[in-house]
């Protein structure tokens, strides 16, 4: 089931996150995470041979998985494998945290219950049996644009750490009762003043996207070698042939997230920051658990 992406003019309008740029750029959205993982799977490039390094099966230390399909499957169904890594990480992180108090529950009716609702029975409502349910009500909520963008010389257990990083994030805050949202965007440019953006969101607040899934969004090196690159494939020749989105062509060149849409997060995860071990992943979620007011021991 082929298909083709829809040709990108250059915008400055970030339509998802209603936010303006004051500089034109070239923007790939999607509204969804399963709306990506159509295009990496059944995206055909325009190129009538393109040689695409998402297909690469021969390079064990630029790639996390052996091909393409294994890299796919875990893309649909997650990668409980990096999920028990984190949640072992967490527990040693998150040590020493308060549990919020201030976490409220609130009582919500549910219509296919086992009670009368008299008012809606004598309107006339069709939906008139009710019992009550418990539901958490997050103390606010923390915004994430996870950066995916990284060069070429980043070791897959570089990217593994730096998504190790925002997992446990994610994991803590929920902990303690602050729901997050979490997106992904790559950001590249062509060596020059004209920039690429893709955007994926992933976790919606006060929604769960499946844990493992997340984790292979986040933690996976091929969310961006195979995944990414592979939706990059398929743009239009023009915009294959300016970034290099092909073997050989670089891929464009790493750089960071528009100024203004930064400023619709709470935390920004910069490609620069490179972590090189356990210890600065925990470091890292302490500070930012910190910087949001978490309190720890």
């Amino acid at each position: 089931m082929a298909m083709k992406l829809n040709k990108l003019e250059k915008t400055k309008r970030f339509a998802r996150l209603g936010v303006t740029l004051d500089k034109s750029v070239y923007l790939r959205e999607f509204d969804n995470y399963n709306q990506f993982a159509a295009a990496v799977e059944y995206g055909e490039p325009h190129d009538d041979d393109p040689v695409r390094v998402s297909r690469d099966t021969d390079r064990a230390t630029f790639h996390t998985e052996p091909d393409f399909p294994t890299m796919m499957r875990k893309l649909r169904r997650g990668w409980p494998e990096a999920l028990r890594r984190v949640d072992e990480m967490v527990m040693r992180t998150a040590e020493g945290i308060a549990f919020s108090e201030t976490m409220g529950m609130e009582i919500v009716p549910n219509y296919i219950g086992q009670r009368l609702d008299w008012d809606r029975y004598n309107s006339g409502h069709p939906l008139m049996m009710i019992d009550q349910q418990e539901r958490f009500v997050p103390d606010r909520v923390v915004k994430i644009l996870f950066q995916v963008a990284a060069f070429c010389d980043v070791s897959i257990e570089q990217l593994w750490l730096r998504g190790a990083m925002v997992m446990g994030l994610v994991q803590a805050l929920e902990r303690v009762g602050i729901s997050t949202q979490v997106d992904a965007i790559q950001s590249i440019d062509d060596h020059g003043d004209v920039e690429y953006h893709l955007f994926v969101p992933l976790k919606s607040a006060g929604h769960r996207m499946s844990p493992d899934r997340l984790a292979f969004a986040i933690c996976n090196g091929d969310m961006l070698r195979r995944a990414v690159f592979a939706v990059e494939e398929c743009e239009s020749e023009a915009l294959v042939k300016r970034f290099g989105f092909k073997q050989g062509g670089g891929y464009g060149r790493p750089t960071e997230a528009p100024r203004e849409v930064c400023d619709h997060y709470d935390i920004y995860t910069s490609h620069a920051h490179r972590l090189r071990n356990a210890d600065e992943v925990r470091r890292e979620i302490r500070k930012h658990l910190e910087a949001q007011g978490v309190v720890l021991a």
